[in-house]
């Protein structure tokens, strides 16, 4: 049995106290002594002059569900439960990644907090020198660290120009739902666009007109897909965009829409130049066709729109842009 959770009265661990509208704190403790969760609070109530509420969960698994389906402040997992929870634990970040997770170790247990801290444990809460001012702390201290985590994630996969996915990031998580298709009979479509005569735009209007153009295209591809759909910017004048769980057919609707959308967005940002986007298509559903398969092409049949309507009328370049596909969509005109 742990020993109980130290309980000092020190009056330097007392907080101000709180006003009527201070929210209540939430607690996801993990551990085998139904008793850590009221001590704890106790002791996070003496140091915030807060509320606090633990909700005590012995089984890792059924920890991680009500970690993601109730917003807690911290979770805090007994050490002698790591043993046999590295899934669990690992999926505490993919349910939760703005929840910081704490250890409650007891002397003898210097192993456990070794693993702990290699599995990306926020702090590690020593029962025997537990005090109000300690807990408190880890938690504000946890929380702040999860938040600033998030942020450098998000830097690392949001193209800063736009707030879309970059690269990275859409691979990511086009390469998960790609997994999940294999699995099903669902069809998804994978746009593959560029920004038509970009370095034009840029050379004669300047570098600032040419972000206010990937900035139209950005948005009318946000406008035409659902929330749920994953967009990105690839890199340079290149976008991609997976339209997720389509019927048969979609492109034939989703081209002249982004059409509109980007005439639309356009007239809205004032710009001075015909702003149009080159977009192929190529639609998958279970095979065996890798991610990196189904965006060549995406993007051959995008080049090969160019070229039909280069040789078609050349003199309308600028201010056509046109749509390839892999069959499942139209060989039409965008135009701005």
């Amino acid at each position: 049995m742990s020993p109980s959770l130290s309980d000092p009265r020190s009056s330097t661990d007392r907080a101000p106290a709180a006003t009527p509208a201070a929210q209540a704190h939430r607690l996801l403790v993990l551990s085998s002594d139904p008793a850590d969760g009221p001590a704890l609070c106790r002791l996070l109530e003496r140091a915030t002059a807060v509320r606090a509420d633990a909700i005590v969960e012995p089984r890792p698994r059924q920890a991680l569900r009500r970690l993601g389906r109730a917003p807690f402040d911290a979770a805090i997992i007994e050490a002698r439960l790591l043993d046999g929870t590295g899934e669990a634990l690992a999926g505490f970040a993919a349910v939760a990644p703005d929840v910081p997770v704490l250890v409650l170790a007891g002397e003898h247990d210097g192993r456990l907090i070794e693993r702990a801290i290699r599995m990306g444990i926020q702090d590690v809460l020593l029962r025997s020198e537990l005090t109000p001012a300690r807990l408190s702390l880890a938690i504000a201290c946890g929380r702040e660290r999860t938040r600033r985590l998030a942020e450098l994630r998000e830097l690392s996969l949001t193209d800063p120009l736009t707030g879309l996915c970059n690269r990275r990031g859409f691979m990511l998580l086009a390469e998960t739902h790609a997994r999940h298709l294999r699995r099903t009979r669902r069809q998804s479509l994978m746009l593959f666009a560029d920004v038509d005569d970009l370095k034009a735009i840029n050379d004669r209007r300047g570098h600032a007109v040419g972000d206010r153009a990937l900035l139209a295209c950005a948005r009318a591809l946000r406008a035409s897909l659902r929330d749920s759909d994953i967009i990105a910017r690839f890199g340079g004048d290149e976008f991609a965009a997976l339209a997720l769980d389509v019927a048969e057919g979609a492109a034939f609707v989703l081209l002249p829409r982004i059409a509109e959308q980007l005439a639309r967005v356009s007239r809205a940002l004032s710009l001075p130049v015909a702003v149009t986007m080159s977009v192929g298509t190529a639609s998958f559903a279970r095979g065996g066709l890798t991610l990196d398969e189904i965006l060549d092409r995406a993007d051959h049949a995008m080049y090969g729109g160019k070229r039909r309507r280069a040789r078609s009328d050349a003199g309308a370049r600028g201010h056509d842009a046109g749509a390839g596909g892999d069959g499942n969509g139209p060989d039409a005109p965008l135009a701005a």
